[in-house]
């Protein structure tokens, strides 16, 4: 239906986004009457969508590793569908998933695709403390973590952030900050109780620069938004720079998880090690 609203130009059938009506704006960048309103904001969102896609090249290139250095070890159980993996999985998807959603909203500036883009924010961020979270528990119990149970924990709380922001869109962007703090708090809860091994793996240096790069985008937001950084007409966005760098960011924030949701990169083990998921 958004495809063949496009096509003949008229999205009055939509309801508008929130930004339309806010004395902000939606950002610098003059919407225009054309296929794509906002044509700067909604093609660097396609820096996600490669993200993604790297995330999930990755992830059959490890499995494909993991497999042959059973073969060779002769260890009689087989890889599988790992709980690193399904977080590999769910982190592609959602980087994917965000690029073409927040494509959609600046292409449409309608409040679906507010929606939409919002929910793919939300899909990004959700994953990484619950994956700190449930490191903690396999540490504490010491079962490896149930990854049907962090399918649906991560499906649950991702429903309940975009019902949030659906019916109080004032409060996504704060949602959506609060979401990126809780990711970093439960990392350092999970890296203080796992002690060496996870601070061996996940090598501190990636998440710091994950953060300064995401502190720089949102930097670089917060001038757009308000006009201190702006030329409607310019090629040049800071909102499109937004795009780009976060999408650098999520891709640090997962180069620091990969080695602890696939320590074969590192060394190849036989067995699941201390707060390490294989």
């Amino acid at each position: 239906v958004f495809i063949l609203a496009l096509a003949d130009g008229n999205l009055n059938s939509f309801q508008p986004a929130t930004c339309l009506t806010s004395p902000l704006g939606c950002f610098c960048e003059r919407p225009r009457d054309t296929l794509l309103r906002q044509p700067i904001k909604s093609v660097t969102n396609l820096a996600f969508t490669i993200v993604g896609a790297l995330i999930l090249v990755e992830g059959v290139h490890q499995w494909g590793f993991a497999k042959k250095e059973f073969a060779k070890s002769k260890v009689e159980s087989k890889p599988r569908e790992t709980f690193g993996e399904v977080f590999n999985v769910v982190s592609g998807i959602a980087n994917v998933i965000l690029g073409l959603g927040s494509l959609w909203y600046h292409a449409s500036l309608t409040f679906v695709g507010q929606f939409i883009d919002n929910a793919g924010m939300y899909l990004v961020v959700v994953g990484p403390p619950l994956f700190a979270l449930a490191s903690v528990r396999a540490q504490k119990s010491g079962k490896p973590p149930n990854s049907v149970g962090f399918v649906i924990v991560y499906i649950l709380v991702n429903v309940l952030a975009s019902y949030a922001a659906y019916s109080y869109p004032e409060t996504r962007r704060h949602l959506f900050l609060g979401l990126i703090i809780l990711g970093i708090v439960c990392e350092a809860y999970a890296r203080r109780v796992c002690g060496e091994v996870r601070r061996k793996q996940g090598q501190i240096k990636k998440l710091f620069a994950s953060a300064v790069v995401m502190a720089i985008a949102f930097t670089i937001w917060n001038l757009d938004l308000r006009g201190y950084w702006c030329d409607p007409d310019s090629m040049l966005q800071g909102h499109g720079l937004w795009h780009i760098l976060t999408a650098v960011s999520s891709f640090l924030f997962y180069s620091y998880y990969h080695p602890i949701a696939y320590p074969a990169i590192v060394q190849f083990k036989a067995q699941t090690d201390c707060c390490t998921i294989v």
